[in-house]
């Protein structure tokens, strides 16, 4: 039971940095899909004349996650 709820805290954990992350990028008009998974945070930005901006957003708030922007997607 003990390792159910760990996982369970450690998945609360990463949905909330991936909100968290989406609100920050979007508060720079950056569209942009942002998915957390095996300790690497990968952002999906359909416009590349925005992926240099994505890039810096994370910079100044991923801490000591890893991180990479990558292009793809749909434009909205």
């Amino acid at each position: 039971e003990e390792a159910d709820y760990e996982q369970y805290i450690a998945g609360l954990s990463q949905e909330a940095s991936e909100q968290a992350l989406q609100s920050l990028l979007q508060e720079q008009g950056i569209d942009a899909e942002v998915v957390v998974e095996d300790g690497l945070c990968r952002v999906t930005v359909p416009s590349e004349e925005n992926i240099e901006a994505a890039e810096t957003v994370l910079h100044d708030n991923c801490g000591t996650l890893p991180y990479e922007v990558v292009p793809g997607g749909d434009e909205p």
